[in-house]
């Protein structure tokens, strides 16, 4: 699963306008004091995966928020993961009141 893509489809919304880093040296100080950078990690085991996306502030390099989902039913790693994926991304949904 390529996490890279589907956190970008998943923020690919009217309200969020994202650019890549190399636009990142274009933006103007306006654009810099509302900019979050995303980070993201997954860890998976056999009885639970974890996805964790954190957005930090671009100018302070700081933390704001970090969405997490977690599921392991045990049905399948790769189920497991999916589930966990969703879970996550919901709360990125809430986050940004995205519908």
């Amino acid at each position: 699963m390529d996490f890279d893509i589907r956190i970008y489809d998943i923020l690919d919304t009217p309200r969020i306008e994202m650019v890549g880093e190399k636009e990142l040296e274009g933006l103007t100080d306006m654009q810099q004091k509302v900019t979050l950078l995303i980070k993201y990690s997954v860890s998976q085991s056999s009885h639970e995966s974890v996805v964790a996306i954190t957005f930090i502030d671009y100018l302070t390099e700081r933390p704001i928020a970090t969405c997490t989902g977690a599921f392991g039913l045990g049905m399948g790693m790769n189920h497991d993961l999916k589930v966990a994926t969703n879970r996550a991304f919901d709360q990125v949904h809430l986050l940004f009141s995205i519908k």
